[in-house]
């Protein structure tokens, strides 16, 4: 299944329409803490809706196109599905009957689990339209070995957590499975899904270091199984949770980062909001610039692509160089696989709105006064 061409597109494509979000939904928020008339907060919060569903669009697509920010960590898949089964059923309705089979011992897989959660909800939805009016669907997970993995698919050799959802519709021809898991394709009415629902299980799964198969045939049901690779319980997994308490050092000194002029603005207009000091450049050059001069900045804060061969990555190392000890929040559309194994600096998924940015600055300067 060769579907690097189609990635690089959408790929792209969202990083862009992120950007467009970041602008819309943060100038949308700040409409709506200005505290403006109840019409124009009302106007404004639908507005801020439909913005959500754009990003929940690009989501999938990022997430399709292997290029999703993830924030893996090891977890047990049969404790992820007990906490979300109730949900699921609520989604379905009473008339579908979801069976959870958990493996016997724990079932770990170092991914996201928030996507994962996102991939069941569509594997379960897309199960559940194929079988109008009642039917059965049943959540497998197992594990294993490295002979028992099925041929066709590209699997590295290793222990692997085969998770299954299966229904027991009438199945789809082989010529629909064949592009099941393509963006946009769909069998379903207009208007009834965008068809980017596989698609987005299957990046996740690519991106998670595994893959995806689908099984079928008519008369027969729908098979879809992820094969993700089997993880080690972590003694430090479980991190203490933030505490909301964290002073926000709100004289500090910002330098944004963004050759988006209208991300740059609202960025910045977020920021003063926040009782930040702020300085605005358009590249990395411009950035360095700055950074040379005698302006104190407590923290940088950039886009992660950016034009003129400086990445936000290569401006986070050679800022670091001219400033020592500069907290450093990188933003970014999607985030390269290139970047994101290194987590040398945290990375703020766009679109993002104030209380995101403001917490995530919180964070990174909580125990380190500005001067």
């Amino acid at each position: 299944m060769r579907h690097r061409p189609v990635a690089q597109l959408t790929g792209g494509v969202a990083h862009d329409f992120n950007n467009l979000l970041t602008a819309i939904v943060g100038c949308l928020d700040l409409i709506a803490l200005e505290g403006a008339g109840e019409r124009i907060s009302g106007l404004a919060d639908a507005a801020l809706r439909a913005a959500a569903r754009g990003t929940r669009l690009t989501q999938q697509l990022l997430a399709f196109s292997r290029r999703q920010a993830l924030r893996p960590v090891v977890a047990d898949l049969n404790v992820l599905l007990a906490e979300v089964a109730e949900l699921l059923q609520r989604t379905v309705g009473e008339a579908v009957e979801i069976i959870i089979d958990g493996s016997e011992g724990p079932a770990y897989c170092e991914l996201d689990p928030a996507q994962f959660e996102a991939a069941v909800m569509n594997l379960i939805l897309n199960a559940r339209d194929a079988m109008p009016g009642s039917g059965r669907v049943r959540l497998t997970t197992r594990r294993l070995a490295t002979a028992e993995l099925p041929t066709g698919i590209e699997l590295a050799a290793g222990d692997y957590i085969a998770f299954s959802v299966r229904d027991d519709g009438e199945g789809v021809t082989p010529d629909v499975a064949a592009h099941a898991f393509e963006p946009f394709y769909t069998t379903k009415e207009i208007g009834k899904g965008s068809g980017l629902g596989l698609s987005m299980v299957y990046g996740f799964a690519k991106q998670s270091g595994g893959g995806v198969r689908l099984d079928t045939a008519p008369g027969a049901g729908v098979c879809v199984t992820l094969y993700l690779p089997r993880s080690e319980p972590r003694s430090d997994a479980a991190e203490p949770a933030a505490s909301r308490d964290r002073p926000q050092h709100r004289s500090a000194a910002v330098l944004v980062v963004e050759d988006d002029a209208d991300v740059g603005a609202v960025s910045v207009a977020m920021l003063q909001r926040l009782g930040y000091r702020v300085a605005l450049a358009c590249d990395g050059q411009d950035a360095l610039a700055l950074l040379r001069g005698p302006q104190h900045f407590d923290l940088l804060f950039s886009d992660l692509v950016m034009p003129h061969g400086m990445s936000g990555l290569a401006l986070a190392h050679r800022a670091r160089a001219l400033r020592p000890g500069l907290k450093v929040l990188l933003t970014t559309g999607y985030a390269g696989a290139e970047t994101l194994p290194a987590r040398e600096f945290p990375i703020l998924p766009k679109p993002f709105r104030p209380a995101e940015l403001g917490e995530a600055i919180a964070e990174l300067l909580a125990g380190d006064p500005p001067d």
